[in-house]
């Protein structure tokens, strides 16, 4: 019934990943859900819509964005199997501030208010923990984000870079997809500007291509611009 939790597919590598677990007592009120539905590429939810349940996302992966003042999106993070949705919107009543956007076809259970104060939490207390543990997650990685969204682009990507060429490297292969498309995708950016960029450090002698992957060559340098500048 449900999955094993899954390494995130090479179509979509923006960080961070929230690698979620279903734990036992989760299987427990599964029965007391809905299941749910969304094709690929779905708005689950836009800003200024409330949700209207708790999910428990059981397959695929959903990427969730932030909104710029001129309305433009850019990536926050991305979950998979096991992770829960909108207990922010459950605990505290409020809309959405964020797109939420499926990467993949998704499956997920939904709990609806009354469900989870009526007589889940009263019979699972360790799942109100949970909730609450998920929100604390996220709003580290929001505040991380933000900050990274004020520097420089360059830096910004710079940063990307080495996140999924280093961070990662012991559950997947980023450097197979790590193209210049990939940084134009994630970061809704042209691709002269992306070109531009890369060919910045490539010329430093940072990272070159190997057909057209972006590979790192001085991994110390692009650490010092992504993290010490």
């Amino acid at each position: 019934m449900f999955p094993e939790k899954k390494i995130p597919p090479k179509g979509f590598c923006n960080t961070p990943w929230l690698l979620g677990e279903i734990h036992s007592y989760m299987k427990n009120i599964y029965h007391m859900g809905r299941e749910v539905f969304w094709p690929k590429n779905s708005i689950v939810v836009s800003p200024g819509n409330p949700f209207d349940a708790l999910y428990l996302l059981l397959d695929g992966m959903i990427g969730i964005y932030g909104v710029h003042k001129d309305d433009s999106r850019y990536p926050l993070w991305i979950m998979c199997p096991g992770n829960l949705l909108g207990e922010n919107a459950l605990l505290c009543r409020r809309p959405s501030v964020r797109y939420i956007e499926t990467l993949e076809d998704c499956r997920a259970v939904a709990f609806s208010p009354e469900l989870m104060f009526g007589k889940i939490i009263p019979q699972y207390p360790e799942i109100g923990l949970a909730v609450m543990e998920n929100m604390a997650v996220k709003a580290f990685i929001i505040s991380r984000r933000e900050l990274e969204f004020n520097l420089p682009l360059t830096v910004r990507i710079a940063m990307f870079i080495y996140i999924c060429t280093f961070e990662h490297e012991s559950i997947t292969a980023p450097v197979a997809f790590l193209t210049v498309d990939r940084i134009m995708s994630t970061f809704h950016i042209k691709k002269n500007t992306a070109c531009l960029i890369v060919n910045k450090l490539v010329r430093a002698g940072i990272v070159r291509f190997e057909d057209s992957r972006i590979v790192v060559q001085d991994r110390a340098r692009l650490e010092g611009l992504a993290f010490v500048s």
